[in-house]
């Protein structure tokens, strides 16, 4: 009797794991996973258990669709896209990037590699910022320094721990609404406690949309497949709201 897909899945993801991954990326803040760390050695599993993951973008939704090469059944991993803005790159390349980072996501997801626990564990901004502020100063060492630390840092570790929960840079910044510049250190760590304590960006949509339309979530998936041939756990925000319309 040959494999389901998911028991391919699993079996592959068992023999992936059967060895230690070295992160190959690195920043100030942690270590990351690159897609050459890892995919030479999912795609030689893939092919040993008969998987073929594709990725494709779409304008709302980036997928990754895993084939079994001996049945042609599916299985579909989603993600909302999203967008950036590098300075000095032209709109091309930031296009580029944004499916350079969502596919590395998707890959992670199907792999079930987890690297976001570093981030917490190795780069708590917010014992970052302790640690500034309880580390005696050089004499040696500006004035001006010592009486201001960088937010710089914290602010981009802010944007990161609020994108592995779903959220755009755009999300983030309305949390500062008179500029990020006018706002405290403190105010800046309150923020960053509701990223990482708070739901993901979808779960929060999802039941925010069971709450105020009232009807059940079998109700709601009947519209979201006839609006999009998705279950209403899939939907972008933008997809939620249309569902909620027609409700």
């Amino acid at each position: 009797m040959s494999k389901t897909l998911i028991k391919k899945i699993i079996d592959l993801r068992k023999e992936f794991h059967s060895e230690a991954l070295k992160k190959g990326g690195e920043n100030s803040y942690y270590s990351y996973f690159e897609l050459d760390d890892f995919i030479p050695k999912a795609l030689a599993l893939c092919e040993t258990h008969g998987v073929l993951p594709i990725v494709s973008y779409g304008i709302e939704m980036a997928k990754m669709t895993i084939y079994d090469s001996e049945t042609a059944e599916t299985i579909e991993i989603t993600s909302p896209m999203s967008s950036c803005s590098l300075k000095g790159c032209h709109p091309v390349q930031n296009l580029g990037s944004v499916e350079t980072y969502l596919r590395r996501y998707l890959w992670l997801t199907f792999l079930e590699i987890v690297q976001h626990d570093d981030i917490e564990k190795k780069t708590n901004p917010k014992k970052d910022l302790e640690k500034q502020q309880t580390t005696p100063k050089k004499e040696k060492e500006v004035e001006k320094e010592e009486e201001k630390p960088d937010t710089a840092k914290l602010i981009e570790a802010l944007i990161k721990i609020a994108s592995s929960k779903g959220y755009t840079e755009k999300d983030v910044f309305k949390k500062f609404p008179e500029g990020i510049d006018k706002y405290g250190l403190d105010q800046i760590n309150k923020v960053i406690d509701h990223y990482t304590k708070g739901e993901t960006k979808g779960i929060r949509c999802r039941n925010a949309l069971i709450k105020k339309s009232g009807k059940s979530v079998i109700e709601i998936n009947k519209v979201s497949q006839a609006k999009f041939e998705l279950n209403f756990t899939s939907l972008t925000e933008e997809q939620m709201e249309a569902v909620k319309e027609a409700l």
